[in-house]
């Protein structure tokens, strides 16, 4: 444990056996214990179908809080999130409020918008084919289109050449300022600058760094799948089925960001994104219904 004159000495836990003391090298603490709040104002926009239209819209303007984030299921993760994904484990164990924070799945703001259209032209629609050719080619068609919109998730800086010397598994650096958001600024070695780590220092010796959890914010994303479907009828009971579909129709960049450095003086790309996934995906199905 930390004492106020910054010397360093084995706590509770870890007084009576120096053995143990002397073959650690990090102090992780797991407990059952921790606090989280959420508040949000949700909104939902609604209609049914009607003329061959039918949407909704869902806002979500919201706050997450907690004083752990918690890591189970979230090591060797592969699917890319880009959530902080970050080291898990308190500064310091015997003051768990220094981790308190936002956590690292917290988005200020979330848009998800989903519409169904029958286009107006084809048998029984506004707009009738002239024959049945041309109806089983134009006619009888729907598109369908989500959008998702939402702001970037924390992310967590840590300084792991501790200069505290308790042995902390996720210390942080020292922050001398607000944090510098430089979006889409462009890296000299590829990539965006996302934001800048000057702000950040090495806290003094026999100190624990002052940056707050959830430092900085990572991209956010945007996203349009759209799908177009049509049902080709052949009998009463047989039918086939298509459809076209385009996964991030647009081939917007999804960022992944590496969320934290090995020290903040080491040298690595802290603040640059350089990598992707997501790109566009398009794919088509046939299906026959009997």
């Amino acid at each position: 444990m930390l004492l106020p004159n910054g010397t360093a000495v084995p706590g509770p836990y870890l007084s009576g056996n120096p053995t143990l003391k002397g073959e650690i090298g990090q102090a992780r603490l797991n407990e059952t214990t921790a606090i989280q709040n959420y508040d949000a104002l949700q909104i939902r926009l609604e209609r049914r179908l009607a003329r061959g239209l039918e949407f909704a819209v869902n806002y979500t303007w919201s706050k997450c809080l907690t004083n752990n984030n918690g890591y189970y299921a979230r090591y060797g993760d592969s699917t890319g999130s880009q959530a902080s994904n970050d080291n898990s484990f308190q500064e310091y164990a015997y003051n768990l409020g220094l981790d308190y924070g936002v956590c690292d799945h917290d988005v200020t703001n979330s848009f998800v918008g989903n519409a169904s259209y029958d286009l107006p032209y084809g048998k029984g629609r506004m707009f009738k084919a002239p024959n049945a050719f041309v109806d089983a080619v134009l006619g009888g068609w729907q598109a369908n289109a989500v959008v998702t919109v939402h702001g970037g998730f924390p992310i967590s800086i840590y300084d792991f050449a501790d200069p505290s010397g308790t042995g902390s598994a996720a210390p942080r650096p020292d922050c001398t300022g607000p944090s510098i958001q430089t979006p889409y600024k462009n890296f000299s070695g590829g990539g965006y600058i996302w934001f800048d780590p000057s702000t950040m220092v090495n806290p003094a010796p026999g100190t624990l760094g002052n940056c707050p959890v959830g430092s900085e914010r990572g991209p956010g994303l945007k996203q349009v799948d759209f799908s177009l479907h049509k049902l080709f009828s052949i009998t009463e009971r047989q039918s086939l089925e298509f459809r076209a579909e385009a996964i991030n129709a647009l081939n917007s960049p999804i960022f992944l960001f590496q969320a934290y450095s090995a020290d903040v003086f080491g040298g690595s790309n802290l603040g640059v994104i350089n990598t992707s996934l997501g790109a566009r995906n398009l794919q088509f199905g046939l299906k026959y219904r009997f």
